[in-house]
């Protein structure tokens, strides 16, 4: 099996296009993380999906968006939408699309002393099946050059409102997580 690639994209282009980021705001903490600054991660985790994201070492932030293993799928007009949030403790199987975090409000470096607040599905922490005041809008995909065959590569750009939680004296609380992210995304393409 081929295996999906994340890479990073500095300043941004004449076109308009953002750098690579995740971006997250919680309570008060507002950070933006260079994609050079992420440690990247690609995974595939099943044939049709794939995992990408990252965490940084210097806030301990982690996000990962699940997104379909091929071309195809990235083209498709239908795949810019609103999705819901997935699991941050990886209980349910996620869909394409769907996005998951880790993040602090008191952002440090690896490994973050503080609570980690992580996000909670429709169904999860109180919230109701659906739940359309919290979710994952996949804001563009924008195919890029590509010149390995086989492959094409995808810049894909997201934004979140998600409810996350965290264990406190006396119970869980929540809290909502808002930002956004920007990634380049090789994923197999078998028609070329």
């Amino acid at each position: 099996m081929v295996l999906c690639t994340t890479s990073c994209f500095g300043p941004t282009t004449s076109s308009g296009e953002p750098p690579s980021h995740f971006h997250v705001e919680l309570n008060s903490a507002n950070v933006t993380i260079d994609c050079t600054k992420l440690d990247n991660s690609a995974q595939v985790y099943s044939s049709s999906l794939v995992s990408v994201g990252g965490a940084s070492a210097s806030t301990s932030e982690t996000f990962q968006v699940y997104l379909p293993n091929g071309a195809a799928a990235l083209r498709a007009p239908s795949a810019l939408g609103v999705y819901p949030i997935a699991d941050g403790n990886g209980t349910a199987p996620p869909v394409a699309f769907q996005i998951q975090l880790i993040v602090y409000d008191k952002p440090t470096p690896a490994p973050d002393p503080n609570p980690a607040w992580i996000s909670c599905a429709p169904g999860e922490c109180g919230l109701p099946t659906p739940d359309p005041a919290h979710y994952h809008q996949i804001t563009s995909i924008t195919e890029q050059a590509s010149s390995t065959p086989g492959m094409a590569t995808f810049r894909v750009s997201g934004s979140f409102v998600a409810l996350v939680s965290t264990p406190q004296q006396g119970g869980p609380a929540t809290a909502t997580a808002t930002g956004d992210w920007s990634l380049l995304v090789t994923v197999p393409d078998p028609g070329q």
